[in-house]
């Protein structure tokens, strides 16, 4: 802005005064997880996320980029288990979880000026096992054999291999 100032006289004075326009930093309103199967918004194995951001730039001063990063945290210990850039998803597997455990999905918005952090959090849960079949052995028998009961499960969490108790799943039976 300049400024004119002219006496009755004819003198004129000048002064010009100039102001630069800060960036407006973007704001992340709100995280959601998307996706969860297990009760009261808790998380899976296997679950196919989405992590999705509300937000908004007030002076659209350049290209938004999202970049996404899922964490873990078991026991004071924290992973990152997929730093996914651009990609919202991830699916949790068992090698990079445990029950008892958060995942966290932390999202960085940027403008051509400045970055904001916002993340979402989720506890993990127990995925129950599978009934893949039961069989009995061996298949065909008499009064008063033996019979035995083979139950093969999959489970997610990798509790188990699927094919015996190792004392982390149990099986009962009733005859």
């Amino acid at each position: 802005c300049t400024a004119t100032a002219t006496d009755s006289d004819g003198g004129t004075v000048s002064d010009s005064v100039s102001v630069t326009i800060d960036n407006t930093v973007p704001v992340i309103s709100s995280v959601q997880i998307n996706g969860m199967s297990g009760t009261s918004d808790m998380v899976r194995v296997d679950d196919a996320l989405t992590c999705v951001p509300t937000y908004e730039d007030a002076d659209n001063d350049g290209d938004l980029t999202l970049d996404y990063s899922w964490s873990f945290e078991f026991s004071g210990a924290t992973t990152v288990v997929h730093s996914g850039g651009t990609d919202a998803t991830y699916t949790p597997l068992a090698a990079d979880t445990r029950v008892g455990g958060t995942l966290t999905c932390t999202v960085t918005l940027t403008d051509a000026h400045s970055s904001v952090v916002s993340a979402l959090s989720a506890d993990f849960e127990n995925t129950p096992p599978e009934m893949q079949s039961v069989t009995l052995s061996p298949e065909s028998f008499y009064e008063e054999e033996d019979v035995t009961c083979v139950p093969v499960v999959t489970d997610a969490d990798g509790d188990d291999d699927g094919t015996v108790a190792d004392g982390t799943i149990t099986f009962s039976y009733t005859w």
